[in-house]
């Protein structure tokens, strides 16, 4: 195991998180299930930039995701 290989693999798992999380809140019609979605959406959005937005910027934007991401996997 490599460092690299760790963070491959913690990447594949937060994709297939997020695919199985986005699929049960489109399952979802609750009014708490649609804000759900909708901020889950815009959490990933926030990971489409076409500019280098910095090493630190880019620990933070990863950092703050993760916490959205596990708070709306509970």
């Amino acid at each position: 195991s490599s460092i690299r290989f760790e963070r491959l693999r913690e990447g594949i798992q937060d994709y297939e998180k997020i695919r199985i999380l986005r699929e049960a809140l489109q399952k979802d019609s609750s009014s708490q299930g649609k804000e759900n979605l909708v901020r889950l959406n815009e959490t990933v959005a926030l990971f489409n930039f076409r500019e280098d937005p910095g090493y630190n910027n880019l620990l933070t934007l990863l950092e703050k995701g993760k916490k959205e991401l596990n708070r709306l996997s509970e």
